[in-house]
């Protein structure tokens, strides 16, 4: 599971530098995007686990308490990655870190692919619970 999220993190810390250079916040940028990723896997989940066992999961929250619940599952994120995987924050030696073409290809074909299945699963539920 780490290797993976630590693929899919250099991934995206490799795209953030190459666009706008290395700097503080390259890191930081490319961890909440692979937070991001990790929070649609599991919303695509419990989404489909919803349509199988036909029962609706709302989160009782209004506006606000939703973007608190994805504020704090932000942070909680951005502390596993660096605090318990011990992610690197500056790449290998202050550059890029080296990946083949093929694991950067899959990565972003997963990091899309999961977002494509979240916005079908969002708007199969969305008719199939009216």
């Amino acid at each position: 599971m780490k290797t993976a999220v630590e693929t899919i993190y250099k991934t995206m810390f490799n795209f953030f530098a190459n666009r706008d250079g290395y700097n503080s916040l390259t890191h930081v940028l490319a961890g909440a995007v692979t937070v991001l990723c990790l929070i649609t896997v599991v919303l695509n989940f419990v989404s489909l686990l919803s349509l199988i066992v036909n029962f609706p999961l709302n989160i009782p929250f209004g506006k606000g308490g939703k973007v608190l619940l994805a504020l704090f599952s932000m942070i909680v994120g951005y502390f596993v990655l660096f605090s318990i995987f011990k992610f690197s924050k500056n790449g290998e030696n202050k550059s890029l870190f080296s990946l083949r073409l093929e694991t950067t290809r899959l990565v972003w074909i997963f990091f899309t692919g999961n977002f494509v299945i979240l916005i079908l699963l969002s708007f199969g539920r969305m008719y199939y619970f009216q």
